[in-house]
């Protein structure tokens, strides 16, 4: 549906301009949903915005400081971010490129400390890395040691 918005109403009407930790994904209708009609208003200055849905999602940044694990333990903590979209919760590492996920915020932690984990195993395997993965072990070794 498309509708005439005066400037300050789309200002007042955006939560991307609210000082709370939420981000908004546009997701565009389909051209079958586009209403063509339009509204004025004399007063002000219009301007044409389609309206779009949009998806919320909720983050918070915390640290974790413990991989749960009987053989490999953090030296540092790690940045984490926990998104939730109302359904699932989702635990992304952005510096080691992992998340995890489930239905539950501290499931989907411990879902990223196991890929954390089998990723650093997996690297740990390897004979021949890439200049990128190699640089990725070099992080590896700063941030996880051996028990």
């Amino acid at each position: 549906m498309v509708s005439v918005l005066d400037v300050d109403e789309f200002i007042a009407t955006n939560k991307y301009l609210n000082s709370n930790r939420i981000q908004d994904k546009n997701i565009y209708n389909t051209e079958d949903n586009i209403d063509k009609t339009t509204e004025t208003k004399k007063d002000s200055t219009m301007y044409n915005f389609p309206v779009i849905n949009q998806i919320s999602l909720e983050c918070k940044n915390i640290f974790i400081e413990s991989l749960n694990s009987k053989i490999y333990k953090l030296k540092k903590p790690i940045p984490v971010c926990i998104e939730y979209d109302g359904k699932t919760y989702i635990a992304n590492s952005y510096d080691l490129g992992l998340y995890g996920y489930d239905d539950m915020e501290l499931e989907a932690i411990e879902d990223l400390k196991k890929s954390i984990i089998e990723c650093y195993e997996d690297l740990k395997t390897e004979t021949e890395l890439s200049p990128i993965l190699k640089r990725m072990m070099v992080y590896y070794k700063e941030i996880i040691e051996e028990k």
